[in-house]
């Protein structure tokens, strides 16, 4: 499975959620620097930089107050630009997956140490050794038990959580979990026990959606919420489906699989929650503070203007065609940004940047589910007519770009979409046989 965004995209930003404590640490750092120094220094310029440590640190009670500052100023820009605005819905701690899915990670981001041996097979590189996975799942049964209880779950808040939630989300606990879940579902199918497989499947699929049910989703959350997408999708098609060979009820397996749509909406959902998390955990708390000495003078306007922005490209994304995304950038509209000072116009340059590649991964997602999805009706047309050729893939789900149907080799078994641009091209998947 080899989602990317973008090779930039991937490079910053994998690394640092997949490990863990240090990743959480790089995160921080980033953050602890001034949006204006950030501006103008590079990546490992801002890893480097110090505080100047010519004024007096922030008392508790002056950061109660830009808190407090904060979170007003919020309230007040949602019910200006209701575009910004989420509708919270309250969850029991105990019932809250999100919230469950943050604390088993613990104080590292990195959750429970999983052997060596286990992070190995885990990769799914390897053939399955059946013996050596049950014995794995058992020495941690533990944890494979909690991540189980927890992908059952229904309900998911990003509401109320703890005082160290300032947004960001490592993905080793999601990773690891969604990989046991599926392992799984590797050993049920080699038994033949294809309830038990779905069951699981559906468990793993339901775990990337705690990310997505939040009141508010946000880039990283929604890059988690794909990778899981894709990673069921190509265990199923590699080893689930002929594990069950002809005895797989397809219909079935449409269905498991048909959980989430990728629209402009649901990109205009993400891109909403995404304001709201760097707004409250990191723009605001720093251009909004007296006591930092790189804060612009015209904070508040600055903040008004990046929540305009905001509302607007949130709108003008819904109207849009998920085609439309692939030239989509974040920065064309920056009247909202004419009147204020430079320094906060060179702070707004920034507000946007990754979010046109994460547009174009967003659409290279929904490419590479409708693939999935058009090989999955194929199948179930094989196996009630006895055979397909190269044209039935006319009359199956077709590329969301432009409309056109995924080509498929009868002889080899594979499906293919021509590239829609230079930078978007999905791999071939190659149909299991199940008839």
């Amino acid at each position: 499975m080899k989602y990317r965004p973008s090779r930039l995209f991937l490079i910053c930003i994998v690394p640092m959620l997949l490990s863990g404590v240090a990743g959480a640490l790089v995160w921080k750092k980033f953050n602890s620097v001034p949006m204006s120094v950030r501006a103008q220094a590079d990546f490992f310029e801002i890893l480097k930089y110090k505080e100047p440590q010519d004024f007096d640190m922030p008392t508790p009670e002056q950061l109660a107050r830009t808190r407090h500052v904060v979170e007003d100023l919020i309230s007040d820009l949602t019910r200006e630009f209701p575009n910004l605005a989420a509708a919270s819905h309250p969850v029991p701690d105990d019932e809250n997956a999100f919230l469950q899915l943050y604390l088993l990670g613990g104080s590292s981001f990195a959750g429970p140490q999983l052997s060596a041996e286990f992070q190995e097979m885990l990769k799914g590189e390897a053939a399955l050794d059946a013996e050596a996975a049950r014995r794995c799942l058992e020495e941690h049964a533990e944890f494979v038990s909690r991540i189980e209880d927890i992908s059952l779950m229904e309900s998911c808040s990003s509401n109320n959580m703890p005082d160290d939630y300032i947004g960001f989300i490592a993905a080793r606990v999601p990773y690891n979990g969604t990989s046991i879940l599926l392992l799984k579902a590797r050993l049920a199918a080699e038994a033949g026990d294809e309830d038990e497989v779905l069951r699981l499947v559906m468990a793993a699929a339901n775990l990337g959606s705690h990310y997505r049910k939040i009141e508010n989703p946000n880039l990283l959350s929604e890059t988690i919420a794909v990778l899981i997408d894709l990673s069921v999708r190509d265990i199923t098609f590699k080893h689930l489906l002929p594990a069950l060979g002809k005895d797989a009820d397809l219909v079935r397996w449409k269905e498991a699989l048909n959980h989430h749509q990728y629209t402009p909406a649901s990109y205009a959902e993400v891109l909403r929650g995404e304001w709201f998390i760097g707004s409250r955990y990191m723009l605001y708390p720093i251009i909004l503070d007296p006591s930092k000495p790189n804060a612009p003078k015209d904070g508040e306007n600055l903040a008004r203007a990046h929540a305009a922005n905001f509302s607007f490209q949130i709108e003008s994304i819904r109207r849009k065609q998920l085609a439309d995304l692939l030239t989509y950038d974040g920065n064309a509209s920056n009247e909202f940004y004419r009147d204020l000072s430079e320094e906060s116009r060179e702070i707004a340059d920034i507000f946007m940047i990754g979010t046109q590649s994460w547009a174009k991964g967003f659409v290279r997602a929904a490419m590479k589910v409708a693939q999935y999805d058009a090989a999955m009706e194929l199948l179930i047309l094989e196996r009630k007519e006895g055979s397909i050729g190269a044209e039935d893939s006319e009359g199956v789900v077709t590329n969301p770009i432009n409309g056109k149907a995924f080509e498929y080799d009868a002889v080899t078994r594979k499906l293919s979409a021509p590239p829609v641009s230079e930078d978007q091209e999905v791999e071939t998947l190659v149909l299991p046989s199940c008839s």
